[in-house]
């Protein structure tokens, strides 16, 4: 896998794109990236996640005082499962940029064909942009595809960063296990 920090690398490639922070890769977040790899790899195309350095929400991460896993960690994972690429940026880079700038820099020069994200994704200065909005915008710029998946939920909720953090700080190893699809390692 190849780890880029700028859009430009992926000129001319037409990529599927993962979008997200993927704090944790948990169970959700792996299905999404399943879907991304099989339809890349249906497609003859090459597959990529576009991800964070740093978190957008760092207030999430105070209470566990931490992410779940570091970049090395989700870069390994995301190499484990296969992908063609890593886009890794600071979300200070991007903090600004407008919900149509954010797609729009994403279609541009043949660089993504199809982006895939969670029913909650949320993009643009002040996460303007939702998917509504993502829908909206490649049905007017067909040079774009979104395919949106759905939330997993286990045990009667939705698998998110935040239950598992607050399963992990409860003593709940077993219930965050489970929403990890693996075991938590303190060193992760």
């Amino acid at each position: 896998m190849q780890r880029i920090t700028e859009l430009a690398k992926l000129n001319g490639k037409h990529v599927h794109m993962a979008l997200g922070q993927f704090d944790g890769v948990h169970v959700g977040h792996q299905a999404l990236l399943k879907q991304c790899l099989k339809n890349a790899h249906s497609a003859g195309r090459p597959s990529c996640v576009f991800t964070f350095a740093s978190t957008p929400h760092p207030e999430k991460e105070e209470a566990l005082g931490r992410s779940l896993l570091s970049i090395d960690e989700k870069l390994a994972i995301f190499a484990s499962m296969g992908f063609d690429y890593t886009l890794v940026m600071t979300f200070d880079r991007i903090r600004a940029t407008t919900k149509e700038d954010f797609l729009d820099m994403l279609a541009q020069d043949g660089r993504v064909s199809c982006v895939y994200c969670g029913e909650d994704f949320r993009y643009g200065f002040q996460g303007q942009g939702d998917v509504a909005h993502l829908r909206a915008y490649c049905a007017a710029h067909p040079v774009l595809s979104a395919v949106v998946v759905p939330t997993v939920s286990m045990f009667g909720k939705a698998v998110s960063s935040t239950r598992i953090r607050d399963a992990l700080l409860h003593h709940e190893d077993h219930l965050a296990n489970a929403l990890l699809g693996r075991d938590f390692k303190e060193d992760e």
